[in-house]
Order: structure tokens, then C-alpha cells, then sequence
């Protein structure tokens, strides 16, 4: 879940939200159009495909399980290289979508949908998936704790978790927003974390072999393109000179020992 599709310029307005229906009712709303906001969304997410493929090298019996699915856009890309996939969402909307879209596809055999609460999974039997991927959906959940101990229930011994997720230590979250005032939520909920954060709450979810890196994220849609093509020179620098806070995206894996 990295964001609506917004064609041209609108300055980011956070939503406040007391609970998870109001979560829940904000994402229904915008299933319609839901779609990568941050540039050409076919080529992000043929990027971000290669980079999920490259850390996790995923097998043609695994079974994958895609945490706040969405429309499903993550588990279609990597249909043809897993045996079978399962997305959840506790967005009823962004279910119907999905199960639309892979209606129509060629993997529709390979791919479920299903209506589940991340944090529970009660729709999900222990150790019965070999990976599990959340792909920009964790920020949007309040118990950040819960999902990882669900995650690492349904995984088998040895199974794997990639999150992928905006990096809370980006000097655009940290510096440049605050400074000029842009606000870089959706909802008031939202929480960017950190690499060490998130390397701490999957060793206390009891993953081990915990690593992360940085990756190309540039969010245009809450920004002017000024501010934009400022922090493409960062990623650049970012990425040459190995400086995490000029990297946009995080990306963390680990293991069920």
C-alpha cells in the first residue's frame, strides 16, 4: 500500500482516524483508484519486484502469503515464480477489487483473496506459508507488534518475512517536512519506522537472521517536483556514499528459526 494515484500536484492532508474502522472505511474509499502515487506505477513496480526477488529468491512450491494486499498488485508479479499465493486486507473493498482483477488473470488458479485483520490472521493456519511479504502496509497498522507475531505463527520453521516500507530515518521525514511544513501521513495513525526499530521488533517477534537495506522511494505525490528532484540527487548520493538518511525505502528480512 504505497499510496493513491494523484495526477498531478495536491499537497498531502493527514486524515485523522481514532480506530480501525475508520482505517478500515479510509482505505474502502480509495480502492477505485488505488495505485502507486510516486511516479510511473508499472515501472515501480517492476523495481520493487526485482528487489523482493533478489533478497528473499522465492521457489516455484512456496506458498506466499501478502499482508494488506490491496488490490493484489504484489502477489500477480509474482505469481509465476511461487505455488500458490494468498493475499489478506481488512479492507472490504480493496478484497472485492482483488479477487476482480485475478479473476481475469491467467494465475486465478494459484491466487486467493481473503478479508483478514493483519494483526490476527484468523484465516491463517500455523505454520502453513513459507514467506510472508507486507509491502508498504506496514506503516499504516497500529500494532506493529501484533503482525509480526502473527507473521512468525503462519510461517514454517525456516520461512522468511520482507517488509517494505517507507524509512522513518529519511531526511525528508525528518528534517525537510517539518521544516516546510508538509505533512507525510495519510492517516494520523501512520508511523515511519526506522531500521533499527524494525530490527528490534522482529527479533522480539522471534525472527532471527535480520537484515535490512535502503531503496529508490521518492514520494512525488506529497511533495512540489521541486522538493522531488532535490531528493533524487539525494538518493543518489544516498546510494553512493552508503548514507541511510538520503534512502527513502527500507527493506528488512528475516527468518522463522
Amino acid at each position: 500500500m504505497f499510496g493513491i494515484t494523484v495526477r498531478t500536484f495536491r499537497r498531502l492532508e493527514t486524515k485523522q482516524v481514532e480506530n480501525k474502522e475508520e482505517i478500515r472505511a479510509f482505505f474502502d474509499a480509495c480502492s477505485h483508484e488505488y495505485a502507486d502515487q510516486h511516479g510511473r506505477s508499472e515501472r515501480l513496480l517492476k523495481d520493487r519486484i526485482a528487489l523482493i526477488k533478489r533478497v528473499t529468491r522465492p521457489e516455484s512450491h512456496h506458498v506466499v502469503l501478502d499482508l494488506g494486499c490491496g488490490i493484489g498488485h504484489y502477489l500477480m508479479a509474482l505469481a509465476g515464480d511461487i505455488g500458490r499465493g494468498v493475499g489478506i486486507d481488512f479492507s472490504h473493498s480493496m478484497i472485492k477489487a482483488a479477487k476482480k482483477r485475478v479473476s481475469k488473470s491467467p494465475w486465478r488458479e494459484k491466487l486467493e483473496f481473503r478479508i483478514d485483520d493483519a494483526e490476527e490472521l484468523q484465516t491463517i493456519s500455523n505454520a502453513s506459508v513459507d514467506m510472508v511479504m507486507c509491502m508498504g502496509a506496514l506503516e499504516h497498522i497500529p500494532k506493529r507488534d501484533a503482525v509480526l507475531s502473527s507473521a512468525n505463527r503462519v510461517l514454517k520453521r525456516g520461512g522468511q518475512i520482507v517488509l517494505m516500507t517507507p524509512n522513518g530515518g529519511y531526511v525528508w521525514y525528518q528534517f525537510m517536512a517539518p521544516v516546510f511544513r508538509f505533512d507525510t501521513q495519510h492517516l494520523s495513525t501512520d508511523q515511519f519506522l526506522e531500521a533499527q526499530t524494525i530490527a528490534y521488533l522482529l527479533s522480539q517477534a522471534d525472527f532471527t537472521d535480520v537484515s535490512y537495506s535502503w531503496w529508490t522511494f521518492i514520494p512525488r505525490g506529497d511533495m512540489h517536483p521541486m522538493f522531488s528532484g532535490f531528493l533524487l540527487l539525494l538518493d543518489w548520493l544516498g546510494k553512493f556514499f552508503h548514507i541511510p538518511g538520503f534512502r527513502g525505502g527500507l527493506i528488512a528480512t528475516a527468518r522463522k528459526p
